[in-house]
């Protein structure tokens, strides 16, 4: 789903930073953390690829810890969607 996400983020000039437990991780968190550096702001979907779903890895507190940049948890909801059969229900509005 990241393809998706970073596809429709796109289309708001929103750059996108990949990365996961499994894949490119490290080097993702050298981008955020450079990211934040630079005085931008980043958004993470948490959950891993590996699940389990709606719960949040170490790697955004890891984060805020290197960089002492503060967490917004947000959670957003939609009347109307579709919901996809995968592992971690992704819902389109």
């Amino acid at each position: 789903h990241g393809t998706m996400i970073e596809s429709f983020m796109q289309t708001f000039g929103i750059k996108a930073i990949r990365g996961s437990s499994s894949r490119r991780g490290k080097q993702a968190m050298i981008e955020m953390i450079t990211a934040l550096r630079e005085g931008g702001n980043i958004a993470i979907t948490p959950d891993g690829p590996r699940g389990p779903v709606y719960s949040l890895n170490p790697g955004v507190v890891r984060l805020a810890s290197r960089t002492g940049v503060e967490v917004m948890a947000v959670q957003v909801e939609c009347s109307d969607c579709w919901e996809l059969s995968t592992w971690d229900k992704f819902k389109i509005p």
